[in-house]
């Protein structure tokens, strides 16, 4: 079956068929679960797509209902026809489109994979980007009205606008010129304030003499841009101009002027004196409890904030931390931008983008606007689309030198339109997402958070409860970290509640923390807020796992292996082995398992608890003993194997009994 939405909403059966999905409210439930495949959408993101403010009474029944006749719709064979399965699950507070598998196909999915693939080194770049753009039939969800839809279209087409900016890159850099004119003079009729498609336009036409229309082509776009925006060109276009004047003067045999003309905002208009523009200071509160981390603030130092070469600005750079939930990484990030705030003397923007929250992922649009607003843009004057307003941006940050904080992102496509255009701009990127969509693409740099050594556990406790109390019970302390697996967050957590109870020792708590059973609950006491409850912490990034990937994640926590890899996953999984080491990989982006070998995985401990609990309360009892009973009869059967002939070939071999049907074991 296959999902489109990359132009009108479509659902075609495996035939091609067309399928009738319902009427208008049906057709906008559905394009909002296709948007995000694999993510749940709750059912109050759902009302407000297909009613916006003004849902009726009885919205979430109605939400029920229409997701009841899209399952009947869609349950169909393998995709399609009478015994299938929907693509559409409940799960916890709303739906997931899941969007994965040979039988469900979504055009934005095999988009991204493509535009994916032409950054590859060695890809066909044009070849691959031509093949994603042909995908698109017309506007993304066209004919779909709704705020939240036109936000998920407006970035969509953002990502479509960046691909063609792409295309048209490589395209001259096979030298295909005049093809390329052809195409981006009809497209930047289409999108006459999309600053990369002019600029690929101009650098075409000059390169292929065509001066006079080159500078023809700049006026158009400078007077629509003045008229509609009241701003000037980017400083690369004017530059191009300024080339296009002087290649066109010495064509006439004229001089080349020393410094091109820059033109004012407008020609009707006389241009308001200039104002001081804002300079923003977001950054939130930095953690006065916050300890070492000292390679990682130092590579940071290195990479955000080099001193420009040759009084030159520095290129922008784009930062990413990841790793465990609970690892610190906005307290990382948080901190390394109080110490470099003097390199970015225009100020420092701050967001939370809240993608692995309960409330959901902040629409890059929302972020766009607020940012806009403190660089010193009249609200009224915020675009609406956000290709548009991400245009605005990058304009208004052009020439200055700003600390942009992404903290809690949900994926690359969320970052991607929060990017600046201009040299001498930062960004630090937190999530617990890899994100190696910017690291492929837009070349940022990865930092990859690990637990806290037993000297930064240490130097915690010793600043939170003081260097006298920690020093009495010196064992204790080491139980302690330990039992916290030297995750920042436990750690911080456990001070806490020493600190909060002055009249408890070490020893008590260490002794709470080293029974398994209550781990968790020590660490998890009521009264603190989501973001540094242990479990919740943990539960946002199972929440966003597809079904075989959380179903492995319980099914791990089974095993009382310490080393975990395909072999051992399908063994408890019973997927085939390439499957498994996919969902591996998975689990390891999401930082859920840590991969310290090649293909080779274990868990955090804290982690490996939450997973148990999972399985407790989501496994049937007899699932879970089935899944150990095959571990166990696996373990046998491999020991025997490995033993009998390389150990005692000559020692008579014991009769095992018959492994689970199914089971494979490895020849030695």
């Amino acid at each position: 079956m296959e999902f489109r939405i990359l132009g009108a909403l479509e659902v075609r059966a495996p035939d091609s068929t067309v399928l009738a999905v319902g009427g208008r409210r049906q057709q906008a439930l559905l394009a909002c679960l296709v948007a995000h495949p694999g993510r749940i959408v709750s059912v109050s993101r759902l009302v407000d797509a297909i009613w916006d403010d003004s849902p009726p009474a009885t919205a979430d029944r109605q939400v029920r209902n229409m997701v009841g006749a899209l399952r009947r719709v869609l349950g169909g064979g393998p995709g399609g026809g009478p015994g299938g399965v929907s693509p559409i699950r409940t799960d916890g507070p709303g739906y997931l489109f899941t969007g994965a598998g040979p039988e469900v196909r979504v055009d934005v999915q095999q988009f991204t994979a493509l535009v994916d693939a032409a950054a590859q080194p060695g890809a066909d770049r044009v070849g691959r980007l031509r093949e994603a753009l042909a995908l698109w039939r017309g506007p993304a969800l066209d004919g779909l009205p709704g705020r939240a839809l036109s936000a998920v279209a407006a970035g969509l087409e953002e990502r479509r606008m960046a691909a063609l900016e792409r295309l048209y890159e490589a395209e001259s850099a096979a030298g295909r010129d005049e093809l390329a004119i052809t195409e981006l003079t009809e497209l930047v009729v289409t999108f006459p304030l999309r600053d990369g498609l002019v600029r690929h336009l101009l650098t075409a036409l000059a390169r292929c003499g065509r001066h006079v229309e080159g500078l023809a082509a700049y006026r158009r776009y400078a007077d629509r841009l003045a008229e509609e925006l009241g701003l000037d060109p980017s400083p690369r276009l004017r530059a191009l101009q300024g080339e296009l004047l002087g290649a066109a003067g010495e064509a006439r045999g004229e001089p080349r002027p020393a410094d091109p003309p820059v033109r004012v905002a407008s020609a009707r208009v006389l241009p308001a004196p200039p104002r001081p523009y804002p300079r923003p200071a977001q950054l939130p509160w930095d953690l006065p409890s916050f300890i070492g981390r000292t390679a990682q603030l130092l590579a940071m130092d290195d990479h955000l904030a080099a001193p420009a070469v040759a009084g030159a600005p520095p290129p922008t750079s784009v930062l990413v931390i990841t790793g465990i939930p609970g690892g610190g990484k906005s307290a990382l990030a948080v901190r390394w931008s109080h110490r470099a705030r003097e390199h970015f003397p225009d100020g420092q923007l701050f967001a939370d983008l809240h993608g692995w929250s309960p409330a959901g992922p902040q629409d890059p649009h929302a972020v766009l606007g607020a940012f806009l607003r403190a660089l010193g843009v009249p609200a009224e004057d915020v675009p609406g689309r956000l290709d548009e307003a991400a245009a605005l941006y990058r304009t208004t940050l052009a020439g200055r030198r700003v600390l942009i904080v992404l903290d809690n992102a949900l994926d690359a496509e969320q970052v991607r339109p929060l990017l600046p255009g201009s040299a001498g701009c930062a960004v630090v990127v937190t999530s617990r997402d890899r994100l190696t969509g910017l690291v492929v693409r837009e070349g940022a740099e990865r930092i990859e958070l690990v637990d806290f050594s037993p000297a930064e556990g240490r130097a915690l406790l010793h600043r939170v409860l003081g260097a006298e109390r920690v020093a009495a019970h010196e064992h204790a302390v080491t139980r302690l970290l330990d039992a916290c697996g030297h995750l920042p967050l436990a750690v911080g957590l456990a001070a806490a509640r020493l600190r909060d109870r002055p009249h408890h020792d070490l020893t008590g708590l260490a002794a709470e923390l080293a029974a398994e059973g209550t781990r968790l609950d020590v660490l998890d006491a009521e009264g603190d807020g989501p973001s540094v409850r242990l479990r919740t912490v943990f539960a946002l990034s199972y929440r966003a796992l597809d079904e075989p990937a959380a179903r492995l994640f319980r099914r791990l926590a089974l095993s009382p292996a310490v080393d975990l890899s395909a072999p051992v996953a399908e063994v408890l999984d019973g997927q085939d082995a390439a499957e498994c080491a996919r969902v591996l990989r998975r689990l390891a982006n999401s930082h859920l398992l840590t991969e310290h070998a090649a293909g080779r995985y274990r868990f955090h401990d804290l982690v490996r608890l939450f997973a148990a609990e999972r399985g407790a309360d989501q496994e049937s009892e007899r699932s879970r003993d089935r899944a150990r009973d095959r571990w166990y009869a696996w373990c046998l059967h491999q020991s025997a194997a490995a033993t009998g002939p390389l150990l005692a070939p000559r020692r008579p071999r014991v009769p095992l009994p018959p492994p689970p049907e199914g089971l494979r074991t490895t020849a030695f």
